[in-house]
């Protein structure tokens, strides 16, 4: 038998940046931002800027302190980092030898056609992201769908970890061929 929770996604903000991918991107826009001023200043030659540089080296050590602070800190963050959930894990989902269960409701699996169920990730493995980005998956892009009698089902649920993909798999394969 296997049993996961049924995730409802929500709406994707704007923006769908995790803690990591604020700090890193955040510390090199205000770092950009901080040559800018300079780049400006020697354009069009006012010294005042030149001069506050001079007077406030302690100021500008401070800010490049505070700058390769956040930096490492978005690295290191990262490496503990799952993606954004971007929705609520609400209701269960059982798959047997009877056919499915969702959410109290029996799916028999002899009147189930075009059953079909994607295996994406799984909670906790690790993300593609090279560079920056969430390091681990939250295990939510997994789906299945089928037709039952005269209505389509779909859901997407969430597989908590590698044993409970494997789980998944061996369930389908010996127990519910006859989908």
């Amino acid at each position: 038998m296997f049993q996961g929770e049924i995730f409802i996604p929500g709406k994707k903000p704007f923006l769908n940046l995790t803690l990591s991918e604020k700090l890193n991107w955040g510390s090199l826009l205000s770092a950009f931002i901080y040559a800018f001023i300079f780049l400006a200043d020697e354009k069009w030659n006012s010294s005042e800027i030149t001069l506050y540089v001079k007077e406030y080296t302690v100021l500008n050590q401070i800010f490049g302190v505070i700058f390769g602070i956040t930096f490492i800190t978005s690295i290191l963050i990262r490496f503990k980092e799952f993606e954004n959930l971007n929705g609520e894990l609400k209701g269960k989902l059982i798959i047997d030898r009877n056919g499915l269960t969702i959410n109290d409701e029996l799916y028999e699996a002899s009147k189930i056609i075009n059953f079909k169920i994607n295996m994406i990730d799984y909670y906790g493995q690790k993300t593609n992201y090279s560079k920056s980005g969430p390091y681990y998956f939250q295990g939510v892009k997994n789906n299945l769908s089928f037709d039952f009698e005269t209505e389509k089902v779909a859901i997407n649920f969430q597989i908590n970890s590698e044993t409970h993909l494997y789980e998944l798999k061996w369930i389908l394969l010996n127990n519910v061929s006859s989908i």
